[in-house]
């Protein structure tokens, strides 16, 4: 509902644009109900048509996705596989063109579970759901605990990763 200075008709950011940082913190700059659908929230962006144009014949849409919870789909009914299903399907069903980020809290192992974790952004519980959604795109899903912060270190951690997932997609020759 915040104006952006977003052409008519165009929800998101595109570059060229001179104003491009300062959009795309406005954009960014979001608040939720008490209940976060974080990853569901990626899917219905995507296939919503008021974002028509967003997707591109042969582009690669890279989700990225920082809370300090866990997204709570679940709370709806709506599970990790029917989210992920989501995303591939309103990519025209092909996952490779999806890279999906996640900043949040870690969950640890199996065996080793954790639980709140407190750093430079403040407290953060595990991050489960979004965690097993985000691996579950294999090389072309990536988490980093939200706790550690060094978000610069984030991003320059997935670029090898986005960097071969749009390299598959460009035709040889």
């Amino acid at each position: 509902s915040t104006d952006c200075g977003l052409p008519p008709g165009q929800p998101f950011v595109q570059t060229p644009d001179p104003d491009f940082a300062e959009r795309f913190a406005c954009i960014a700059a979001t608040r939720a109900d008490t209940e976060e659908y974080t990853a569901l929230g990626a899917a219905m962006a995507l296939e919503d048509p008021a974002n028509a144009g967003f997707i591109r014949p042969n582009s690669v849409v890279l989700i990225v996705l920082i809370t300090d919870e866990d997204t709570q789909e679940w709370l709806d009914g709506h599970t990790r596989i029917e989210v992920r299903d989501r995303i591939v399907a309103a990519l025209g069903g092909r996952e490779e063109r999806v890279f999906m980020f996640s900043i949040v809290g870690h969950p640890g192992l199996f065996e080793m579970p954790r639980t709140v974790c407190g750093g430079p952004y403040g407290t953060a519980s595990p991050g489960r759901r979004i965690t097993s959604i985000t691996r579950s795109f294999a090389e072309r899903g990536a988490v980093w605990d939200i706790c550690a912060g060094e978000f610069g270190a984030a991003f320059e951690s997935i670029l090898s990763g986005v960097t071969t997932t749009c390299e598959a997609l460009v035709p040889e020759g």
